[in-house]
């Protein structure tokens, strides 16, 4: 039986925490990463799970500064790894993601870094990420068969606190 694993990476709100960046989760099945949101911070802790580039695509829920800023670091980190620029690898989002993300630069923003990823732009219905992810509008769903695993909310501050089990 294939298993899914859900690692939340961060989820501090608005802003990070000393013990958490803000919104990340990374969720793995079949060889297959796929990082949910790239908040403020999330890139560093990001790394106590996966490398830098066993990364094979991001999907951000919206384009609030707290799920999204990462993605920039990202591309910096894409382009100018020791080993030369990596591939792209595909990000999945709202509408205005590649622009959103370049004006973190500046007001012209910056083609060379958003090389670093081709942006798919999500609509409510299903879409396919990577072998056996679709996003819908409740939330991701992985399909490793004929039965149907979908994440509900990683942590809801308003209820409890947030507990990121590690490793």
């Amino acid at each position: 039986m294939s298993r899914m694993r859900l690692t939340v990476v961060g989820c501090s709100g608005s802003f990070p925490g000393p013990d958490s960046a803000a919104s990340c989760y990374l969720l793995e099945a079949d060889g297959f990463r796929l990082v949910v949101d790239l908040g403020n911070g999330a890139l560093g802790s990001l790394q106590k799970y996966a490398g830098l580039f066993d990364i094979d695509a991001v999907c951000l829920s919206h384009l609030h500064a707290d799920h999204c800023v990462d993605l920039y670091s990202y591309a910096i980190a894409r382009t100018y790894s020791p080993g030369g620029p990596r591939p792209p690898i595909p990000v999945y989002g709202p509408a205005g993601t590649r622009e959103r993300i370049g004006l973190i630069h500046g007001p012209r923003g910056d083609d060379e870094l958003m090389k670093r990823f081709t942006f798919e732009t999500l609509t409510p219905g299903s879409a396919s990420i990577g072998r056996a992810w679709t996003s819908a509008r409740r939330g991701i769903s992985w399909r490793p068969s004929s039965r149907r695993t979908s994440s509900g909310p990683a942590c809801d501050r308003r209820r409890r606190p947030c507990r990121a089990r590690r490793g």
